[in-house]
């Protein structure tokens, strides 16, 4: 699940963008997060590796409590809470 949560908090924030400008939350535009990184310079492959290494890190991350039981593992949530917040109140 965790590996899917950067593209459907992308998804989720656009659509709330949209309903809070009165426009329709499916039509097309640019306010999608990797249309924000390829606005900062990088490229579309680029843009999309990124995404796609940040979904494996976080992915990574959720499993950590399971690899390793014994280990005290209570600070990821809020790792992921505050990666979520930069990415959607930054970009």
């Amino acid at each position: 699940i965790l590996c899917l949560a950067i593209p459907i908090f992308d998804a989720a924030y656009v659509i709330y963008t949209r309903c809070r400008a009165g426009l329709n939350p499916i039509a097309a535009d640019r306010r999608h997060f990797h249309h924000s990184l390829i606005a900062s310079g990088l490229s579309q492959f680029q843009s999309v590796s990124a995404i796609y290494f940040i979904s494996l890190t976080v992915g990574i991350a959720g499993l950590l409590p399971v690899a390793y039981p014994d280990y005290s593992f209570w600070w990821i949530p809020y790792l992921a809470a505050l990666f979520l917040f930069f990415i959607v109140f930054f970009e």
